[in-house]
């Protein structure tokens, strides 16, 4: 049994700290969320975000959750039925559980002292800009528009790299004073729940998810950016979390909070054209994966994710718009190689890649051509394309 406890909101060192007891494995931990205290309004004193967060670590363990606190009635029914027959899809590893509430509140029975729109997660990337084309940029007066972005740790900068988070905290900070919205660091210890075989790229969204309902007192919509388009979703075995977001997303709602995924009407190669007509991504675009940058550019240019984009904006005529944030010379450095995995690839979105230089009728070189080859390309793969 995970028994949840009942929330407490305590202020420290300046931070508003949302934490619970949690209960299981014979031992009693706590598990906290944090944000700066002028941000202290947001957070909702229920135990949805603690719920959602530890969900998967209990269907992993095969644990039933009490909730002591109160949960929403039709999320405990969501998260009893269809939420975790969708995960063991996803994860077959994880195992049917009971959730129980002691105290469930009813349609409309949770007070919200919300004033309407949306919130989203904001990481720099190609996603979080596409999405702020869409949502902001272009919609600048709806009441569903976007008025706070979230930045979160729960697992995207390592189990415990507290420095690394706030560094790239910093660094997006003044592009998003720059849109005048609020920028929302979340720290919390999510991420110590999940244990060594269940990685953040497998449960990406639930956990940003968790987040997501915690900062609902204030807003009604949070929209997730997607990563895939709609034909290359899965809802079945899978390594990324984040091929089923559209699905998953949808069903993981309450009577009174709404999450979408957003994006996956457009390609990878769209999002990319799509937000290279927004300057300020020429100083922030922020796509990098490799945690120790040396490069001393925002971007290492040499990573799978920095490879991908730069591949996309130099068959587009944009690549030199972005010098100041890629280590070019890096990737000049290994493009032939790359081009060579393009040829080659069958992930989905690289395939995207391949598709657009076909469209605009760019011929890959004759050395890439060389090191496609079946024998050729293997060596090529372990020793210069080591993502």
């Amino acid at each position: 049994m995970l028994v949840i406890g009942k929330p407490q909101i305590n202020s420290v060192d300046g931070q508003s700290v949302y934490s619970v007891d949690v209960s299981w494995l014979d031992k009693t931990d706590s598990l906290w969320f944090s944000v700066d205290e002028c941000y202290a309004e947001l957070l909702c004193a229920t135990c949805e975000a603690p719920l959602i967060g530890l969900l998967i670590p209990a269907m992993k363990g095969g644990h039933d959750i009490k909730i002591e606190g109160k949960v929403s009635s039709s999320l405990v029914v969501r998260l009893n039925k269809t939420i975790q027959t969708l995960l063991i899809d996803l994860m077959p590893g994880l195992k049917k559980i009971n959730i129980s509430c002691d105290d469930e509140y009813s349609d409309g029975a949770h007070i919200k002292e919300t004033y309407g729109g949306a919130a989203a997660g904001f990481s720099g990337g190609v996603d979080s800009y596409c999405l702020l084309s869409d949502f902001f940029i272009a919609d600048k007066t709806s009441d569903n528009k976007i008025k706070y972005l979230l930045f979160n740790n729960v697992g995207s900068h390592g189990q415990s790299n507290v420095e690394l988070f706030e560094r790239r905290y910093q660094r997006l900070a003044p592009a998003v004073k720059e849109m005048g919205i609020p920028f929302v660091k979340v720290n919390s210890n999510l991420s110590f729940f999940y244990s060594k075989g269940v990685g953040f790229q497998q449960t990406n969204t639930i956990r940003n998810a968790a987040v997501a309902f915690l900062m609902k007192n204030k807003i009604e919509n949070f929209y997730y950016a997607s990563s895939y388009m709609y034909s290359d979703l899965v809802v079945g075995r899978t390594g990324d979390m984040s091929r089923a977001d559209p699905v998953f997303l949808s069903l993981l709602c309450s009577n009174d909070f709404r999450l979408s995924s957003e994006g996956s009407e457009y390609s990878r190669v769209e999002k990319v054209l799509k937000i290279a007509s927004i300057d300020q991504t020429y100083d922030y675009l922020d796509v990098c994966i490799k945690a120790r940058n040396t490069s001393g550019y925002t971007n290492c240019g040499r990573c799978w994710k920095c490879m991908r984009t730069l591949a996309i904006l130099e068959l587009s005529g944009d690549m030199i718009k972005y010098h100041k944030v890629f280590d070019l010379k890096e990737y000049k450095r290994f493009k032939y190689a790359y081009h060579a995995h393009i040829i080659r690839s069958k992930d989905p979105l690289v395939k995207e890649v391949k598709l657009y230089a076909k469209e605009i009728g760019h011929r890959f070189s004759l050395s890439s051509k060389v090191m496609s080859l079946p024998l050729v390309y293997s060596l090529v793969k372990n020793f210069y394309l080591k993502f």
